[in-house]
């Protein structure tokens, strides 16, 4: 993981894509605060349950929202969990790869609401 004074995210793409429009760019940030923690339960609600078909609908749900913010630490992470035969297939390693996915996002959650003042 990066020092823990870096950014775990990186908003160039949404930038480029925005312009200097930083009011949809603060709405844009405040979506992905609300809706990402719910995701992130349900995530961890199906590896509970033992769903990894919808653990695996969940991530992929979740892929394009990490992309987006440049969540790097994650996106190899995401892409091996977002096909049911790949939970499948890595069953045993689940609860270690929803473990760094938690604490990734947690760190994010943090740094967003601190510089975006939420």
């Amino acid at each position: 993981m990066k020092p823990a004074n870096e950014r775990l995210y990186n908003l160039s793409y949404l930038k480029e894509q925005l312009g200097d429009n930083d009011e949809i760019l603060q709405e844009l940030i405040q979506i992905f605060l609300e809706n990402t923690p719910a995701d992130l339960a349900d995530l961890n609600k199906s590896l509970e349950n033992n769903d990894l078909d919808h653990l695996a609908a969940v991530a992929h749900k979740m892929k394009s929202s990490l992309a987006t913010l440049k969540i790097d630490e994650l996106k190899d992470v995401m892409i091996s969990i977002d096909k049911p035969f790949k939970t499948q297939e890595l069953k045993k390693d689940l609860p270690g790869i929803l473990a760094k996915i938690n604490e990734v996002l947690a760190i994010v959650f943090e740094q967003l609401r601190e510089d975006f003042s939420m």
